[in-house]
């Protein structure tokens, strides 16, 4: 006990002669790295863009191929982009998704599963403009939400949290996001 405490207070006392505090000493082993903003921050390599078919735009299939993209399922986008196209609506995707063994999740009118699909980094795409039009939603906090519109893919929209989502209910809240791992945040 006695060489215990006598070896506590020998290193205690080289400690402060060296000038090396335990501050610094976790401070040195400490750091910061930045926040990415938006959280699902996707590369211009991977933002799908609307397209033509049939007559109808791909709305739906373009976000989705963007957060497939994102969550690093390349062969699922691949596979949609071959295969599917034209207008779509959230009540039949689930059909479509599931024949091609696409994992996901849904929900209508919950913020708190907007506010989760953004904290896990997944995205989520989401109807507005009245139900006519969907986005893929990349970032949510207090005051603001970001979207990629796939009409118009080389820049985010920021509008104020409260804007979208009177606008999103009033298009009837849907959301949805496929639920694979997206890539790993800035270091």
């Amino acid at each position: 006990m006695k060489d215990t405490s006598f070896s506590i207070i020998i290193m205690i006392f080289l400690v402060l002669l060296t000038g090396i505090g335990i501050d610094s000493q976790i401070n040195s082993y400490t750091k910061i790295y930045p926040v990415e903003v938006p959280t699902v921050n996707l590369p211009l390599s991977l933002r799908q863009s609307n397209w033509i078919e049939h007559g109808y735009g791909s709305c739906v299939w373009a976000s989705l191929i963007s957060l497939l993209r994102w969550q690093d399922r390349d062969d699922l986008a691949a596979t949609i982009d071959k295969n599917y196209g034209g207008g779509e609506y959230l009540p039949g995707i689930g059909k479509k998704l599931n024949a091609i063994n696409v994992d996901y999740a849904v929900a209508r009118g919950d913020q708190g599963f907007l506010e989760w699909a953004c904290n896990t980094r997944r995205g989520a795409a989401v109807s507005i403009r009245y139900g006519g039009h969907m986005v893929a939603l990349v970032h949510i906090n207090d005051s603001y939400v970001c979207l990629l519109d796939n009409n118009n893919t080389a820049m985010y929209v920021w509008i104020p949290r409260d804007e979208f989502m009177e606008n999103w209910r009033q298009s009837g809240g849907w959301a949805f996001t496929p639920v694979y791992s997206p890539v790993p945040p800035l270091p």
